[in-house]
């Protein structure tokens, strides 16, 4: 793992963890990323676990019921029953 990445596994951690992310980790991320990066991260991060705790939650979408097609690239679903 990079250096770079090593750094955001950490604030990703950091965040996820604490809700937020001390001032000393806040200024190494504008460092390195710049205001609008940090902002941008901070987003991605924030999107992701959003979507990750509704497909975890809803029952009508779950892995017993989707798997990966790596031919096409794209999810399978069984047909509905009638």
């Amino acid at each position: 793992m990079s250096d770079e990445e090593a750094f955001v596994h950490a604030y990703t951690t950091e965040l996820i963890a604490h809700r937020g992310v001390c001032d000393t980790t806040y200024r190494q991320a504008v460092e390195r990323f710049g205001e609008a990066g940090v902002v941008e991260l901070t987003s991605l991060i924030g999107y992701f676990a959003a979507v990750s705790m509704v497909l975890n939650d809803n029952p009508r979408i779950s892995r017993a019921t989707t798997s990966f097609d790596e031919a096409s690239g794209s999810l399978k679903r069984p047909a509905p029953s009638a």
